[in-house]
């Protein structure tokens, strides 16, 4: 079985393409007639901003930065930010409509937790169905009976790509989420564009983590711990014909300091290793054969 390595670039998300969605924001909107004191935080254009100052009145957030200091995307709006370490989450279920305005063939989700997902595309707002998948976040394989009864965490799958979706610009996207009663579901990042085929995957890929964590150790041996957040590294070699080496090249190129979900396979027993949502730090050729090229890539992932 061939192993082909792909990578989706995402369509340009605004505001104004999620239709609707069910989780709900932490801070209240921003109202232009309200004085703020100072460390209030409210909600405005999808991000959270705390005011900096005592009778903050009629100071637009985003226009004033001695006013208004900005501390990242509202719940809403986390899933969109391009930041894996920030989540929209809802209680039990979640349901979001997004209108990507963009042609596109796939749908990546990241850092997703729930039991069920379910994805229906609409040939615009109410029209016919175009796609409809449902899949269950629970990994290939059980190691153990209890593994599996005690739903252990280290089987849930928390990256899946849908692929194969029919060409609509005037697609509407409905994401469910859901998990059991009062449980959290969440999701870090909801992705589209269009799958691209780079070339055929090697055996031999390597994956890890750079951790940002702190530690420390004092003199009298005492280790204490600071957690942060981390990055997945992922280095893949794959083969290019040489008739295709000049499109993937160009394509690269246009990737650069571009953040993508890199997919060095779609094989579920490597979903979790080999899929990474980051940037290319380097990129080789080696033209060693008549017909085809090696090339080798290092990719790091955002956090």
């Amino acid at each position: 079985m061939e192993i082909i390595i792909k990578v989706l670039k995402p369509v340009l998300f605004q505001n104004s393409q999620l239709i609707s969605t069910t989780a709900i924001n932490a801070d209240p909107d921003y109202n232009s007639g309200t004085t703020y004191p100072s460390g209030i935080r409210v909600s405005y254009n999808g991000v959270i901003y705390e005011s900096l100052q005592n009778s903050n009145l009629n100071k637009t957030p985003g226009l004033n930065p001695t006013w208004w200091q900005d501390r990242g995307a509202t719940n809403q709006f986390a899933m969109f930010d391009h930041v894996i370490g920030t989540s929209t989450t809802a209680t039990t279920s979640l349901t979001v409509v997004y209108a990507p305005n963009s042609i596109f063939n796939s749908i990546s989700l990241i850092n997703l937790d729930a039991a069920v997902v379910k994805i229906t595309i609409r040939d615009g707002s109410g029209g016919p169905i175009v796609y409809e998948n449902t899949a269950g976040v629970a990994g290939s394989q059980s190691y153990s009976w209890s593994d599996y009864f005690f739903n252990d965490p280290l089987l849930k799958r928390t990256q899946i790509i849908f692929s194969d979706i029919p060409p609509y610009l005037n697609a509407h996207i409905t994401l469910e989420l859901t998990s059991s009663v009062g449980s959290l579901v969440s999701l870090a990042q909801l992705l589209v564009g269009d799958l691209v085929t780079l070339g055929k995957t090697e055996y031999g890929a390597s994956a890890g983590i750079v951790d940002y964590s702190i530690k420390q150790t004092d003199e009298f041996g005492t280790t204490t711990f600071v957690k942060r957040a981390f990055s997945k590294r992922l280095n893949a070699s794959f083969n290019i014909e040489n008739s295709n080496l000049n499109r993937v090249q160009s394509y690269l190129y246009t990737l650069r300091a571009t953040p993508a979900v890199w997919i060095a396979s779609d094989e579920v027993r490597f979903e979790e290793t080999l899929i990474v949502y980051g940037f290319y730090k380097d990129f080789s050729t080696e033209i060693s054969y008549p017909t085809f090229s090696k090339c080798n890539i290092e990719i790091e992932s955002l956090t």
